[in-house]
């Protein structure tokens, strides 16, 4: 298998494909979330998000998106289908943070996923993310669970490309 290649994309189509996926959607959304094949595509040109399509030897594997937060923080998105995971996926990660700092001058990108969703905090602190706070503010299917934030700042993600 090859390394998977991160590149910038407007597939809205495989965006909404992976949105509807049970496994990606009861990973990553809450009662907010938009319903599966309900996302509104055209909302990314609105506010100005960034979407990077995931390959593994030429096959959709996943994206990453980032939405706007506040001029340059960035909230930061993941969707990865089962084949990519591990390795793959944390070079695909890293790459498209690498993107987001280097090309569109990100100062801090920011991440939110449920307590219990262990592989997903796991992923962010191999990515170097640092944990910054939990609030019981996860609603799921009428319950309230806690949820984790995390972030990666500039100079913390220069500090680990130089280490």
């Amino acid at each position: 298998m090859s390394n998977p290649i991160v590149m910038e994309s407007r597939d809205f189509e495989y965006l909404n494909t992976l949105l509807s996926d049970k496994k990606i959607a009861d990973a990553v959304s809450d009662d907010a979330s938009p319903k599966p094949g309900t996302f509104d595509i055209h909302i990314f040109d609105v506010v100005g998000a960034h979407l990077f399509m995931v390959t593994i030897d030429q096959e959709q594997v996943g994206m990453f998106y980032f939405y706007p937060v506040t001029p340059g923080v960035w909230d930061m998105h993941t969707l990865m289908t089962e084949k990519c995971r591990g390795k793959s996926a944390l070079i695909a990660g890293r790459t498209a943070i690498a993107m987001m700092f280097t090309t569109y001058n990100a100062v801090n990108i920011t991440g939110r996923c449920p307590h219990t969703n262990l592989p997903s905090i796991v992923f962010a602190a191999h990515l170097g993310f640092k944990h910054v706070k939990t609030a019981q503010d996860w609603v799921k299917r009428g319950f309230t669970y806690m949820s984790t934030y995390y972030e990666i700042t500039r100079n913390h993600w220069e500090e680990l490309c130089h280490s």
